[in-house]
């Protein structure tokens, strides 16, 4: 990915062992081990950056391969480590794991309908720092739904997507989420929301705010139009670091 701070990992299953399909909003857990042979582990989220395709196959982690999407810490025991993989190098990973079902998006409540999204009105997602990967495969699987079927567009769930980041550095596929955003407009709305401001470039850029995640900012994103008085029309999803999710919620 360029000189990003991030790292894109393709990993294939041995196809004589195991296929392992990663549901939607579940993550695996990575082990590897250090120079002295001490385990390391860390969760991570399949995630696909190809934003042009329509796919279904590609919003989900199909059963012969996973892709990661790392961020690489300079203190990062297990993602130091991930960086300097190379090709054929063995990679212990976990079984799926996760709290919420993908039919939280997936066909009716209570139905099976898997070729449909729910009817949510407006789905919120509030990202921090690597907690966009989740959200790359829900922005996918939306496009997917919509491209096959013209009467479903109308009735898509409506994108908002807000990711904060410390600086311009952290923030990893600006291009392609662009061009996708502006593809689904208004469908889909991206904002880039930045604490610190390290470059007066990004005073200029209209989808970069500076800010911290407070209830404030969050308002100003949802326009009064945008607004339900369905209490059950909207879902929020949020994923970050413990304090951002604390931030949230609370």
């Amino acid at each position: 990915l360029g000189n990003s701070i991030y790292r894109y990992l393709h990993l294939l299953y041995h196809p004589d062992e195991v296929r392992v399909c990663v549901p939607l909003l579940h993550h695996v857990f990575v082990r590897v081990f250090d120079a002295s042979g001490e385990p390391h582990i860390r969760p991570y989220t399949p995630c696909c950056i190809e934003f042009e395709s329509a796919d279904r196959q590609k919003s989900e982690a199909t059963v012969n391969s996973l892709d990661l999407l790392v961020k690489v810490y300079e203190l990062g025991c297990v993602s130091t480590i991930l960086d300097k993989l190379r090709p054929g190098d063995n990679l212990q990973v976990s079984l799926p794991v996760g709290n919420m079902f993908p039919s939280v998006l997936l066909g009716c409540p209570g139905g099976f309908d898997e070729d449909s999204l729910r009817p949510w009105r407006y789905i919120y997602m509030l990202a921090g720092g690597s907690g966009i990967t989740p959200f790359l495969r829900v922005l996918l699987l939306n496009s997917h739904f919509s491209s096959i079927d013209e009467k479903k567009t109308a009735t898509a769930p409506k994108l908002r997507l807000l990711w904060f980041n410390r600086t311009l550095d952290d923030i990893v596929l600006e291009d392609e989420l662009s061009q996708y955003a502006s593809r689904l407009h208004p469908r889909l709305i991206v904002q880039h929301i930045l604490s610190e401001n390290d470059s007066a470039d990004s005073l200029k850029r209209p989808k970069i705010l500076n800010g911290c995640l407070t209830e404030d900012l969050v308002r100003s994103f949802i326009s009064p139009e945008q607004s339900s008085p369905q209490p059950d029309a909207n879902l929020w999803m949020i994923c970050g670091p413990r304090g951002f999710n604390t931030a949230a919620v609370g």
